[in-house]
């Protein structure tokens, strides 16, 4: 099939099913081609249970107070204050519904208004969408309604202590808009406590003849319902920091392999190791640029992580570390950070499983897509370079080589230095290359592995026309 030009910048055409564009899934040992309206099939029919009709209002409502320039920290946040607000009018409504079987008018109109006037403010919230604009103003609705209510109750004994609800204010601002603002609305709170304690009912009305029991039974309702939400909040920020730090680490770790991300949080000095003996590998993609040129680039990304997803669990499995992909390039090595008898052998071993899982991955254009593999062992120095961000990197003559067995290396095989062929000849079957020239090294003797000698290593290659001689 002849490869189509690379595409130009074009408006979106009406396109039918079978012309859209593929999207590449990896499925066991090649990418699968997938229509854009094959992805989430059964989204819809799930979505029209009640539950999913539920989730779908309320996510319409709440999409009222965002801004889709924000950052995703910035909605949770709004989020937050949204459903704090619409649980605090929603709390205040059954109070309403006390204070009229109480017979407290008083009572009834105080509440009204701040639910009246709650809602207002976010109506206006979802016009002008400024977190710390409708926070502080619900946040002062919620003191003077308490310190109203505590009053119209006939004081802080007869109410309950209603005003100690004031304390969500300072708590609340904590978390949504910081040290400063809580610091503030921790002052107005103690504020408000000593302006209702010494009032037992509103100028010119009577105080409120109540039950003993409804005194006490609010006074317990309180005290504990702000416990549990007073130890709810801490538990939840706890929650959250360590999740925060659980990221942190393993983006870290991400990065950095364990041992040295370890040390590196205990002292943020230059970390730098002499390793005497470590193997090195180095593959590339050949065949990447046809891929490349007809597909869409984020289908062509997609491809990339799947396949260094693919390389990187192969490279935990066999106890290795990938050191970093440049381009459509991977490096990982063996013997580091922690030392290791074998890491010729695994290297070898991961370089096999590296070849068999892409056995059967095509371009969009039929093109085969090759790996060409370099491997060589020998001592490195490697260490963590960068301020912002960090790199765990390797340098020596044996990462020099490995790159230079893979440049002038041979697509779909595994080509190794004299120094790996030394150390795993035992375990494997070579072919000897004729002597080429190597960049900065002149002419040299090369290896090809073939198959493994032992039996749980069932991959092999094909022996090419310019390996002759097998070892």
């Amino acid at each position: 099939m002849a490869r189509p030009p690379a595409p130009t910048p074009r408006p979106e055409p009406d396109l039918t099913a079978a012309e859209r564009p593929r999207i590449f899934t990896f499925s066991s040992n090649s990418f699968t081609p997938m229509r854009p309206e094959d992805c989430g099939a059964g989204a819809d029919a799930a979505a029209q249970s009640a539950p999913g009709r539920l989730t779908g209002y309320i996510s319409r409502f709440l999409k009222l107070f965002l801004d889709p320039t924000e950052s995703e920290s910035d909605h949770a946040r709004k989020v937050s204050a949204v459903l704090v607000q619409a649980a605090g009018i929603a709390f205040t409504g059954l109070w309403l519904g006390v204070f009229a079987l109480l017979g407290l008018p008083h009572a009834m109109a105080i509440n009204g208004v701040y639910n009246g006037l709650a809602v207002v403010n976010l109506a206006l919230f979802a016009y002008h969408k400024k977190l710390s604009w409708n926070l502080n103003l619900a946040l002062v609705l919620v003191t003077i309604y308490v310190v109203l209510v505590q009053t119209a109750l006939g004081g802080m004994h007869r109410s309950g202590t209603v005003v100690i609800w004031a304390i969500l204010a300072p708590l609340i601002s904590s978390m949504l808009l910081g040290r400063r603002s809580a610091i503030a609305w921790l002052l107005i709170f103690i504020g408000a406590m000593a302006l209702a304690a010494p009032f037992d009912h509103l100028p010119g009305v009577p105080v409120p003849e109540l039950p003993t029991a409804f005194s006490v039974a609010n006074t317990v309702m309180n005290i504990a319902l702000l416990s549990v939400l007073i130890v709810g909040m801490n538990v939840y920020l706890v929650a959250q920091l360590n999740q925060a730090r659980e990221r942190a680490d393993g983006l870290l770790m991400s990065m950095l392999p364990g041992p040295i991300a370890e040390r590196l949080k205990r002292s943020p000095r230059t970390i730098a190791e002499s390793h005497a003996e470590v193997s090195i590998l180095f593959a590339d993609l050949v065949g990447f640029t046809p891929l490349s040129a007809c597909a869409d680039p984020v289908d062509v990304v997609a491809m990339l992580n799947a396949v260094f997803t693919r390389f990187d669990n192969l490279a935990a499995r066999h106890g290795l570390e990938k050191i970093k992909t440049i381009g459509d390039a991977y490096m990982v090595a063996g013997g580091l950070p922690m030392p290791r008898p074998d890491h010729a052998r695994a290297i070898l071993k991961m370089a096999l499983e590296m070849l068999d899982s892409l056995a059967n991955l095509r371009a969009c254009d039929g093109t085969s897509i090759q790996l060409r593999i370099g491997v060589s062992t020998g001592p490195v120095v490697a260490g963590v370079i960068g301020k912002q961000k960090f790199s765990y990197d390797l340098w020596g003559d044996a990462v020099n080589l490995a790159s230079r067995m893979e440049s002038s290396g041979i697509a779909g095989r595994i080509q190794v230095s004299e120094s790996t062929y030394q150390l795993t000849r035992e375990h494997f079957e070579f072919s000897e290359r004729e002597p080429i020239h190597v960049k900065g090294r002149g002419p040299m003797v090369t290896y090809l592995v073939e198959r493994s000698r032992y039996a749980d290593d069932r991959i092999s290659l094909t022996t090419h026309a310019d390996a002759p001689r097998r070892l």
